[in-house]
C-alpha cells in the first residue's frame, strides 16, 4: 500500500512514504514526522495500521499521512456484498456480488477480497472488508 504525506506549509507538495531506509525523503518529511533518519520513517510505517488507512482513505492524519484511494467491500443482506472506491470526495458505487447461491461458500476476509476481485477491476487499490 502506498501512503503519502501532505506537506502542513504548502499543501499543494505531497511526497510518498517509502519503508526503505536506502530511500531519501525531502527535509520537510522528516520535519513534519520529527524524526531525522529514514530508519525512524521505516519504524513509523512498520507500526502503521494499513486497515486504518485504508478505511479512511483520502483523509489525513494528524501527521498528514494519507493513502488516496481504498476499496471497500460491506456486506447487502444475505451473501452479497456491496463494492465501494473511496476518496477524498467520497465513495464510488462500483457493483454488488453474490457468492454461490448454496450458501457453502466460507466467508472469511480473504475469500470476500478474492471474490470482488474476480467481479471487479481493482488494480492495486488496498481492500478492506467492512
Amino acid at each position: 500500500m502506498q501512503i503519502y504525506i501532505r506537506n502542513q506549509n504548502d499543501p499543494t507538495i505531497t511526497a510518498e512514504l517509502v519503508r526503505d531506509v536506502c530511500h531519501t525523503h525531502p527535509e520537510w518529511v522528516h520535519q513534519q514526522l520529527g524524526t531525522s533518519t529514514e530508519s525512524e520513517i521505516q519504524g513509523i510505517l512498520d507500526g502503521t495500521s494499513e486497515h486504518e488507512y485504508a478505511l479512511h482513505a483520502g483523509k489525513e492524519d494528524t501527521m498528514g499521512a494519507y493513502i488516496p484511494r481504498a476499496v471497500h467491500i460491506m456486506p447487502a443482506g444475505g451473501t452479497g456484498f456491496d463494492v465501494h472506491v473511496v476518496d477524498a470526495d467520497g465513495k464510488e458505487f462500483l457493483g454488488h456480488f453474490e457468492f454461490d447461491e448454496d450458501g457453502q461458500y466460507e466467508q472469511d476476509d480473504d475469500d470476500i477480497i478474492d471474490a470482488a476481485q474476480e467481479r471487479f477491476d481493482l488494480g492495486d487499490l488496498p481492500v478492506i472488508v467492512l
